[in-house]
């Protein structure tokens, strides 16, 4: 099918739309013969390349391959709840899929080309499209294991030179190398999600074992696939047009050197990128958050039997003391009463009066959170000038040194915000009021995303409690005017 010149021009224009003659074949649009957009092979019920296709042509079409191994037919179904449905190439090279309701009075149109990543080679070889929103600059990132053929062009947002591997496989290196032993196979890092380059290889017969041993065992193999209905497929050729999809998508198997992966087997990557810190933090995070929600409900188990214990000890000691003069004891002994100190997870309302609120586990998050990105536990801070990370934590915030605060193998250019927003996020999860303090699904909301967020209050509850905490450490142990001892009431 060809486009017109122009909308009021019906003359043959420059864009063609059709069916590939690979195998499986693909739908493409061609620019004056050269790839426009590409929709991915056929898998049998639907284009690979065009994971939305719930929006615009589930169950519409079908595919039938011709009697030779060099065509298909395309044919449209019409749906039961629609009057009209064609396809269209607007002069712009623009593929459409138009759908027309009669009794409502209106159409939908499903179109291919919806953002830059949709343009065919985009980012030249070896590397990925990850546009998830017209605002990202830039677009492209090289595989991992890869790097731009030109830094300088590649910063002018000129990908089309694409990228280069960084380190030799080892079916490359001369015989001398592979005779000393030194070096290991080479291995395959799993691409999720993405949409599968073009120019491939199809082995309908190979399963998932045979396909990856196909291409590890052939040096000019660059990366496998295996996909439900279509089997084993290779690439031997750059590796190009590849995007990664929000939703959907398939894994594409890349060949690197050991070098570049490691121990690491069949690494699962998300947009061809391995080093993610911000999903490093929340994963570590959420671990943690987890063993934490553990020790607080045994802690609370424990604290209930001691608290259990420890009345009725006290209602039986009152009776042996009832004829004993109140005034006899406050002329001979002065009882300082000090509120408890409870370093570490717990929450000032369960502190200080055994109160569990909805966000008590909030607090307990983000005391952990602040020592995940401190690198240093609570009892690491005792002997420096902030006796607490929360001190610590707050005072680097609020005077604008921040990174101070944060570990020094977060402390990198590429790690540093994420380390400044759990920083941020941490000092909102504890709040002194349960009521200041976010929701668990707001703080993941807030990790998650680009939000802004809050400025948090000075925590003046903790900061007094540890306060009063160094003066009891420092003041004696005396009991009375007379120097009479006391016994001293514990729990079992």
């Amino acid at each position: 099918m060809t486009s017109w010149e122009s909308d009021v021009d019906p003359t043959p224009g420059k864009f063609v739309v059709g069916l590939s003659s690979d195998q499986p074949p693909q739908v493409l649009v061609w620019y004056n013969s050269k790839p426009f957009w590409r929709g991915g092979p056929w898998d049998g019920g639907r284009f690979i390349g065009i994971p939305e296709q719930e929006a615009g042509y589930s169950n519409l079409i079908s595919l039938t391959p011709a009697n030779s191994l060099e065509g298909a037919y395309l044919t449209i179904n019409l749906l039961t709840f629609s009057d009209y449905e064609w396809l269209n190439i607007r002069p712009n090279g623009v593929f459409q899929l138009i759908t027309w309701y009669t009794e409502e009075n209106k159409y939908f149109i499903w179109q291919a080309q919806d953002n830059p990543c949709d343009f065919y080679g985009v980012c030249g070889a070896f590397a990925i499209c990850t546009n998830k929103s017209t605002n990202r600059s830039p677009i492209c990132d090289c595989l991992e294991g890869f790097v731009p053929v030109s830094d300088e062009e590649w910063s002018k947002s000129n990908w089309t030179k694409g990228c280069v591997r960084r380190s030799e496989l080892l079916c490359e290196k001369n015989q001398s190398s592979l005779a000393s032993g030194k070096y290991k196979p080479d291995k395959f890092q799993n691409l999720t999600g993405v949409k599968l380059p073009d120019h491939y290889l199809y082995f309908p017969n190979k399963d998932t074992d045979e396909c990856k041993h196909w291409c590890m065992s052939n040096c000019s193999c660059k990366a496998y696939a295996f996909v439900t209905g279509i089997y084993c497929m290779a690439w031997t050729e750059n590796l190009i047009d590849i995007k990664q999809f929000s939703d959907g998508g398939e894994n594409l198997f890349l060949r690197l050197s050991y070098a570049e992966i490691g121990e690491k087997e069949d690494h699962d990557v998300i947009g061809g990128k391995k080093d993610d810190p911000e999903a490093l933090i929340i994963s570590l995070a959420t671990i943690g958050g987890l063993l934490l929600l553990c020790g607080f409900v045994f802690c609370l188990y424990r604290w209930k039997r001691y608290k259990k214990g420890r009345n009725t000890m006290l209602n039986h000691f009152s009776s042996d003391v009832e004829n004993v003069s109140r005034d006899t004891l406050q002329e001979d002994i002065h009882v300082s009463f000090e509120l408890p100190v409870y370093d570490g997870y717990m929450s000032p309302e369960y502190a200080m009066g055994g109160v569990i609120s909805e966000k008590s586990d909030v607090y307990s998050y983000g005391v952990m959170l602040l020592e995940i990105v401190s690198g240093k536990r609570n009892t690491a801070f005792m002997h420096q000038e902030q006796v607490y990370p929360l001190a610590h934590a707050w005072k680097s915030w609020k005077e604008g040194r921040g990174e101070e605060f944060i570990d020094q193998a977060l402390a990198k250019p590429s790690c540093l915000p994420e380390g400044l927003r759990c920083l941020h996020v941490g000092l909102l999860c504890v709040q002194d009021l349960a009521k200041d303090r976010p929701t668990m699904t707001e703080v993941v909301y807030m990790l998650c995303s680009e939000i802004d967020l809050p400025e948090p209050k000075e925590p003046v509850f903790t900061l007094q409690r540890l306060s009063g905490n160094s003066i009891q450490q420092e003041s004696t142990s005396m009991c009375s005017n007379n120097v009479v001892t006391i016994s001293m009431v514990e729990g079992r």
